[in-house]
């Protein structure tokens, strides 16, 4: 009975990882927000500049540990070469043991120790702005990486069509050749074509193929694994106004904030340049405890307490110097705050007028296939009755690619474009 139950068990357990297996094997289609997720758990980059604030916080306590006490202790064993005594009492031991404790509890009176936390805590902030533009910038690429396959897949279906097209012209005009219809040299023309598009399709074949391992790569998994994504729907809408998107980005954008930032930590560094020769004051207490008592000794323990306030008078004009540094931080933060709002503006403005063009150009691509389908339709017609010529089926057949392909990279060019304008106003 144990061993039936013990075999009903191992093989439930197989019949689970058989589920579990399959479920791996076959994944279903990954969606976009699937893959900037993916690639936030696994992208190197993204986990160095996490790693790193958290090494800016953990400075902030350290920043924070010249306010607290510090305490120490110490103990001492010292052995003489012989026993001491004078009149019958003991002077000195052969040995003699100590223990020791002292306690100092700086007070920050010119709140030197509280401006720099300050500056830990802002620098902190600066290393959070530092992950958010890491993450912002890989939701860009993750979304181009994704983007370009599904263009590179879309390529490949066109060129499968331009194939199966150029399949049915050879095979009609085979067989108006073989009833004497049509001239041989209009057989060879249709085989060349169909040898082009062949080679066509090879070609986007190998596209889509980089274009997966790209997108592997960003994702920061196996660049050999099979990539299956989900189409991106959506309707092409125009681009926002210029003026409320430029603002939002100046309000969201991790750099000017960073900048902003910059500027802040300059003005407490100016605080605490000025601050160098203000006064310190530290409390000291100490206790000793001595178990060898003597004549000269005769307490077991003692204990002092000391207060010490120091007044710097003069450090060569260094803190006026620290000061000046510090002074020019902000102004060349300043500047550098607004070379960056230019540079942010032109950006939005480029995406913006970018997303415009793409939307444009999806509704005159869409009119372009419209008519080139028409017009090969027709030339075929013209050609089956006998008042067309090969040559007019070819070239309608290479015109329907090329609109077809044209469509394809508005789409794409379209939505890279909204992607860079998420990046461009700070979102990801």
């Amino acid at each position: 009975m144990r061993f039936k139950r013990w075999s009903l068990w191992v093989l439930g357990l197989l019949a689970l990882g058989s589920c579990v297996l399959a479920e791996d094997a076959a994944p279903g289609p990954m969606t976009l927000e699937d893959s900037i997720l993916t690639a936030y758990r696994n992208n190197p980059g993204l986990k160095i500049a996490t790693e790193r604030a958290a090494r800016a916080h953990a400075a902030v306590g350290e920043a924070a540990a010249g306010r607290m006490p510090q305490i120490g202790a110490t103990g001492t064993y010292t052995r003489f070469d012989e026993k001491v005594s004078f009149g019958g009492a003991t002077v000195r031991k052969s040995d003699a043991k100590s223990l020791g404790l002292q306690v100092t509890q700086p007070i920050d009176i010119s709140r030197l120790v509280r401006t720099s936390e300050d500056i830990a805590r802002l620098s902190a902030a600066m290393s959070d702005l530092d992950v958010h533009r890491a993450r912002q910038q890989l939701a860009l690429d993750v979304r181009s990486a994704y983007f370009n396959v599904l263009r590179a897949a879309r390529f490949v279906r066109v060129a499968q069509d331009s194939v199966a097209r150029s399949e049915e012209v050879l095979r009609v005009t085979e067989a108006q050749y073989r009833a004497e219809t049509v001239p041989r040299f209009d057989v060879i023309r249709a085989e060349v074509q169909l040898a082009n598009v062949r080679q066509q399709l090879i070609q986007a074949q190998n596209g889509l193929s980089l274009a997966q391992a790209a997108f592997n790569n960003t994702l920061g998994v196996d660049q050999k694994a099979p990539v299956a994504l989900e189409e991106v729907s959506g309707t092409a809408e125009p681009a926002p106004e210029l003026d409320p998107t430029v603002q939002t980005a100046y309000e969201r954008r991790p750099e000017v904030i960073q900048i902003e930032t910059n500027i802040k930590i300059a003005r407490k560094g100016i605080t605490l340049a000025k601050r160098g020769l203000k006064p310190s004051l530290a409390v000291v207490w100490g206790g000793t405890y001595n178990p060898d008592t003597t004549i000269f000794a005769p307490k077991s323990f003692s204990w002092t307490a000391v207060a010490s306030l120091n007044f710097p008078l003069y450090d060569g004009g260094a803190t006026r110097s620290r000061a000046r540094q510090a002074e020019q931080d902000i102004a060349i933060a300043e500047t550098t705050l607004d070379q960056l709002r230019q540079g942010i503006s032109l950006e939005v403005r480029q995406a913006l007028l970018n997303v415009n063009e793409a939307r444009d150009r999806i509704g005159v691509a869409e009119k372009g296939v419209d008519q080139a389908k028409e017009g090969l339709r027709l030339a075929r017609v013209r050609y089956e009755a006998g008042v067309g010529t090969a040559l007019e089926v070819t070239d309608a057949q290479v015109a329907l690619t090329q609109a077809e392909n044209n469509y394809v990279n508005a789409v794409y060019d379209y939505r890279t474009a909204r992607a860079r304008l998420l990046k461009a106003v700070g979102s990801e």
